[in-house]
């Protein structure tokens, strides 16, 4: 404690580092499911969900809070297209190596499908993500729907619709996998969505396609919205979402039909989130900034006990692990999340590593970044997120701005199209037995 006025540090020290490994095995599980779907929902805002679910959405949401777990994870990278890929693969980002939409996924690298492949598994996915079809993380699925391309911007309900219509054609087990860009900007819901949550006509200038420029220009410019087109781009961004909520819903609807209620997990799982004109940001943001840092994860189905709540670090790479492990396919190597079946393995991991634009790692726990001063002082410095969130203007004499003021999240590269991959190099080796 400091006197009142007067100034004082705050240091994080840590005392003898080391590694261990869990030599735990754990027992076999009851339930199993016998499919599995998995939506991958990008730019999903943690405040949507948690604390409390918004009251526009009274769907498959509402159902899937009710009835399973509502958690709150970390996003897996740094930008966007990566995110997305750590989500929709499992594998970390700095294994994947996937930046832009024009790289590759290799083929050495395993993805769900092709790990699915291995077992007696029926794979399908669905994208209204144009450019992930044909990015390498989407081999090795038996069934692959696109946009068409002549439609870059399709619809999701549809493909909500198709996985519906098949969830009783699949005889043995399934695995469903939907990656939607619903809630990335620029925001375009359909007009009948957009009319069920604000009947009331719109007066002024914030269309659909001019989210996408304002999202341009606060890459770098601040961006000042008047209140009512703050207001309208909450209702833009919240009717695309409402596009999944209603899916969710159908889904539901027919498994209960069907009587598969029982033997299904379903997942939905963010990459990352999404600034809403936060600040001075719009679309993309740094990554310590809490609506891009945090996301959800949502579960409802076998296994998953009914309105409890995770425990433990959550990272988005885990909704892949719990899929695998679900559906009883043992977890690669390169796999390196966390079944969300296995609770007690999430107190065992360490805080979250989170990365800064300027390549910089940190660690997160709570509202506090951790970072290492900069070459050569000696030490780490203890950061409160809350503080620089409250400040809109991040001035040069902000210690956060200072580390953070790279606003411009994209970067000039000349190796487009390349493939990328990269083994973990984080496998601790097995103990040695005793002599």
């Amino acid at each position: 404690d400091a006197p009142a006025g007067e100034p004082f540090d705050v240091r994080l020290a840590v005392a003898a580092p080391r590694l261990e490994r869990s030599l735990t095995v754990p027992g076999p599980r009851a339930e199993r499911a016998r499919h599995v779907i998995m939506v991958v929902l990008r730019g999903a805002r943690l405040d949507r969900f948690l604390p409390r679910l918004s009251p526009r959405f009274t769907g498959g949401f509402a159902t899937m809070v009710r009835e399973g777990v509502a958690a709150e994870v970390t996003t897996g990278a740094v930008r966007a297209w990566a995110a997305l890929q750590t989500a929709a693969t499992g594998i970390a980002a700095d294994q994947h190596g996937l930046q832009e939409p024009t790289d590759l996924l290799s083929d050495e690298a395993p993805t769900l499908g092709t790990v699915l492949a291995e077992h007696p598994i029926q794979t399908a996915a669905y994208t209204d993500e144009a450019a992930w079809i044909g990015s390498g993380a989407d081999r090795g699925y038996g069934r692959r729907e696109g946009c068409p391309e002549a439609q870059p911007l399709c619809r999701v309900g549809p493909m909500f619709q198709s996985i519906a219509d098949g969830l009783s054609a699949n005889r043995g087990s399934s695995f469903t996998l939907l990656v939607t860009r619903v809630g990335t900007i620029p925001l375009d819901p359909p007009n009948d969505l957009v009319l069920a949550l604000d009947p009331v006509p719109f007066e002024g200038t914030l269309t659909p396609a001019q989210t996408g420029v304002l999202a341009a220009r606060a890459r770098t410019t601040e961006i000042r919205l008047e209140p009512r087109d703050r207001a309208r781009l909450d209702v833009l961004y919240d009717a695309s979402l409402l596009a999944v909520d209603r899916g969710l819903a159908l889904l539901i609807e027919r498994l209960q039909a069907h009587r598969l209620d029982d033997s299904t997990l379903l997942l939905v799982v963010g990459d990352r989130g999404v600034a809403l004109a936060d600040g001075r940001y719009l679309g993309d943001a740094p990554i310590w900034r809490p609506e891009i840092l945090s996301t959800v994860l949502l579960a409802r189905g076998p296994g998953i006990p009914r309105g409890a709540r995770l425990r433990g670090v959550v990272g988005t790479l885990d909704a892949a692990a719990t899929a695998l492990d679900a559906l009883g396919v043992p977890i690669p190597e390169e796999f390196e999340g966390v079944s969300i079946l296995e609770p007690e393995r999430l107190m065992e991991r360490a805080l979250p590593l989170v990365a800064t634009p300027r390549g910089e790692l940190g660690l997160r726990f709570g509202a506090w970044l951790a970072l290492p001063r900069p070459a050569p002082q000696a030490g780490v410095s203890l950061y409160d997120l809350t503080a620089a969130q409250r400040d809109a203007d991040l001035g040069d004499a902000n210690p956060i701005a200072r580390l953070f003021a790279e606003a411009r999240i994209t970067s000039l590269r000349g190796d487009v199209g390349r493939r990328s991959y990269a083994r973990s190099t984080r496998a601790l080796p097995a103990p040695a037995p005793p002599r």
